[in-house]
């Protein structure tokens, strides 16, 4: 398991793009083998050690297990963690000379992929409370998006949202959520 950050398949390929160690065309074709043979690598991100205790815990909930509030906490910055990676991936991106449509694409794609990983693992309950949450309006006191997943491409743009202000959102975690969680 890596602690360094960008440890998964997609983050080498970005980093490699952004260096310019791979063109374009070989960042795409492999993202697209990523993607089609879905997510694989160990991205867990937790400083000091903590990836191998937080893969545990997810290999608890996977089972169908329970976890303290104390596990839960470090889920959920392992999952915080990975979402701000978000940034500096689309930075590489943007200066490997990918055009600002295509990294936001990536970007709100990475975003989804990160976020469906971890409502998969979270438990059943928790999970239909954060769906709840999601889809519930703004005026009664939810975040209003257009799908129980979090906001989609076609909510923010509805919303007038510019390409750059997608991939800003696209790298911040729910601070509602951080904060129930214990995270900052």
């Amino acid at each position: 398991m890596d602690d360094t950050g960008l440890g998964t398949q997609q983050g080498k390929l970005i980093t490699d793009f952004g260096e310019g160690k791979i063109s374009k065309a070989e960042y795409v074709e492999g993202m697209d083998a990523i993607t089609d043979g879905g997510l694989t690598g160990s991205s867990l991100v937790i400083p000091g050690g903590g990836a191998v205790k937080v893969a545990k815990w997810l290999k608890t909930l996977a089972a169908g297990g329970t976890l303290s509030k104390t596990a839960l906490t470090a889920i959920r910055q392992s999952y915080v963690n990975e979402v701000r990676g978000i940034k500096g991936a689309a930075e590489a991106m943007l200066k490997g000379g990918m055009s600002v449509k295509n990294v936001v694409i990536a970007a709100h794609g990475m975003r989804r992929a990160i976020g469906q990983k971890y409502k998969n693992l979270t438990p059943f309950i928790l999970r239909q409370l954060i769906y709840i949450r999601n889809v519930t309006p703004r005026w009664l006191k939810g975040a209003g998006y257009d799908s129980k997943l979090g906001p989609t491409f076609k909510w923010y743009r509805k919303r007038g949202d510019t390409y750059r202000d997608i991939i800003s959102s696209s790298s911040k975690p729910s601070k509602a959520m951080n904060k129930w969680a214990g995270v900052k």
